[in-house]
């Protein structure tokens, strides 16, 4: 299970490590640059992912541009980073506006970021967890 992403890709500025629980295996944590950890237990578990324009904007709300990815740029550590996020949740919140700017995204970790599918896929089934995550459309 060894992601394609280069080590080192991301600065962590904020990470706790007394929660306990489940950490990333060494490949992972190599490219994300810490440890995150989910508590153990079964207590919920909430993580929120969302990029941001220098302005504040989370979306451009322009027909064809709406999505996160033109604020992002479609960038690849962007990418690589909600896939992830996607990989360790057992389920996956999206809002009715941005279902309709991306009909025809999969709200998977292969879906964000493919080129690392295998190891998400690993990923979620080193932590026990379903195949793809739950999609929620709120």
């Amino acid at each position: 299970m060894t992601p394609n992403a280069p080590a080192g890709w991301f600065d962590v500025l904020l990470d706790r490590d007394d929660e306990g629980g489940a950490g990333l295996p060494e490949a992972f944590r190599a490219v994300y640059g810490g440890d995150w950890r989910i508590p153990a237990g079964d207590v919920p578990y909430l993580c929120v992912n969302f990029v941001t324009a220098r302005d504040g904007r989370v979306s451009f709300s322009e027909p064809g541009h709406a999505g996160g990815g033109d604020v992002s740029g479609f960038d690849d550590r962007d990418r690589w980073l909600m896939g992830l996020v996607r990989s360790r949740v057992d389920a996956v919140m999206v809002g009715d506006g941005t279902m309709s700017a991306e009909p025809e995204h999969l709200w998977t970790p292969a879906g964000i970021c493919p080129s690392d599918a295998d190891a998400f896929a690993a990923l979620r089934e080193l932590e026990g967890r379903r195949e793809q995550p739950l999609l929620v459309v709120v």
